[in-house]
This record gives structure tokens, sequence and C-alpha cells, in this order.
């Protein structure tokens, strides 16, 4: 079973009923979010597409990642991650990475958000 967690820039730190469009921010440079993600999952490959990776060997519990929609506005990344206990660590090392709030969509509860 794999889970899937919403990552947002933000305009401020927030609980997680206050998520939405007034306290998120757009991603912009999609290239450097790609080049980040590839750098704290160095195992992801790239579909043709860039807009999305997945990594199968095994190496991280995140499974796959899919960039936001460039010029949807307030868009998260979704990464999917296996093994909800064991994808912690990792999560918080994307979110650290990326300086972005990592929200678990199953629970409703923000795993990590930057002070």
């Amino acid at each position: 079973m794999s889970y899937d967690y919403f990552l947002w820039r933000m305009k401020k730190v927030v609980t997680s009923n206050e998520i939405d469009e007034t306290t998120v921010k757009t991603w912009t440079d999609l290239d450097e979010l790609r080049s980040a993600l590839s750098e704290v999952v160095p195992s992801l490959v790239w579909r043709n597409d860039r807009h999305g990776a997945d990594d199968c060997s095994g190496a991280s519990s995140v499974s796959a990642v899919s960039l936001p929609t460039q010029g949807k506005a307030h868009d998260p990344l979704v990464i999917r991650a296996s093994r909800r206990v064991v994808s912690r660590d990792d999560l918080l090392n994307v979110g650290k990475s990326l300086q972005c709030l990592v929200y678990d969509a199953q629970t409703g509860e923000i795993v990590y958000q930057p002070d």
C-alpha cells in the first residue's frame, strides 16, 4: 500500500486546517525543483515528460513524485511513499531540503513544516 503526501511552499506557519490558496506559494521553477529532488532522492528516474519520476530501486521509501502542474496556481508537489512508518525520515529529508510543508493526505496531519 502506498500513501500520498502533498508538499507546498508556505507563506507562513499554519495548522492543517489553514492550508489553502491564501497560505501556500506556487512552485515556480520546476527545473530547480526537479534538481533538488534528485539530490535528496538520487535513485529517482525521471519519466520522458519530466513531470514525474519513479524509484523502483527500494533505496528510498519514496516510490514516485509528480511535479506541480506548470501554470496551475497552488498545485502541490505530490510524493507517493510506501511503508508509512519507514517513510517519515525520507519525507523529513525532502521537506527540510526543499524548505516546504509536508502534508499527509490520508490522515490530514502535517508531517513537517519549516519554522
